[in-house]
């Protein structure tokens, strides 16, 4: 039952951030990304996890292009293929990404590291409390697990839910950012 719920919120999210079209993407995007830049936490992060964004999700290049001009270190998740899983890796510049799995660029460096000091992650749906759906695969569960870093779902508000099913290898974030509000996470 539970999985069943997951699926059927994952589509009808998925669905409607299809419908976006690019001026609203861009819109949304910028808007989103203005109230990230205006978090202290943000201002003084050293480390941090983004995501290259893919079709319709919140778009990044303008983020990790101002992170990297602040001398920030930014880190992205790569597929090891050695390795068969998800870790994270030093950004270079977007001359050096290369399409991974599902086309998404992803570094080509093997210069890996276990933790940052901010991960700012995608998802399909995000409760007010921080709760996240992705796309299903627990990319992002395992790449944080145990992880110390604080923790920021973005997503477009139609994607924040009032709660969402959760199991226990669920990460929850510590904010949620949208084009509208700043929730609370945990």
């Amino acid at each position: 039952m539970l999985s069943l719920n997951k699926v059927a919120i994952r589509q009808k999210i998925l669905d409607l951030r299809e419908t976006l079209d690019t001026a609203e993407l861009e819109k949304k995007s910028n808007q989103i990304f203005n109230r990230l830049i205006g978090l202290k936490g943000i201002k003084g992060a050293k480390k941090i996890l983004s995501y290259v964004s893919f079709k319709s999700e919140v778009k990044t290049k303008d983020l990790i292009d101002w992170l990297a001009r602040r001398g920030v270190t930014v880190y992205l998740p790569a597929f090891d293929e050695q390795n068969q899983k998800y870790v994270i890796r030093r950004f270079g510049g977007w001359d050096k990404l290369k399409p991974g799995p599902c086309q998404i660029l992803q570094p080509t460096s093997v210069n890996m590291i276990a933790d940052v000091d901010v991960a700012i992650v995608p998802g399909v749906a995000f409760s007010k409390s921080g709760a996240r759906l992705g796309y299903g695969k627990g990319v992002y569960d395992r790449l944080l697990l145990g992880s110390k870093a604080f923790k920021i779902g973005i997503a477009y508000d139609f994607q924040i839910v009032d709660s969402l099913p959760q199991e226990e290898r669920d990460v929850v974030m510590d904010l949620v950012i949208s084009e509208k509000n700043i929730y609370g996470g945990r």
